[in-house]
């Protein structure tokens, strides 16, 4: 696996979304930020799908199935989605 070069995301501007497709069973993350991305990344492995920029790594989708259940935990985790900060987070770069 190559090293990404993760484009940097405005703190105005990173967002992360979780859904629950129930017609194809299955739930959705599709983030942003390069915090969740890394979380995400070390926790679930490589995303479904990728998204590019001029090259960049700009963010990045998982998907997993219902029946998977560690997969959604993981999704679903406060900690690997927003961090154990409190209050607002500005990550560095």
């Amino acid at each position: 696996m190559r090293k990404e070069k993760f484009c940097p995301t405005s703190y105005e501007e990173a967002e992360t979304h979780i859904w629950a497709d129930f017609y194809s069973g299955q739930v959705i993350v599709e983030t942003n930020k390069k915090a969740t991305y890394d979380r995400l990344l070390k926790k679930l492995g490589e995303p479904n799908t990728k998204h590019y920029v001029k090259e960049k790594l700009v963010g990045a989708i998982w998907k997993a199935n219902f029946e998977d259940k560690e997969k959604v935990r993981q999704i679903l985790s406060k900690t690997n989605i927003i961090g154990q900060a409190k209050g607002k987070i500005k990550e560095s770069v």
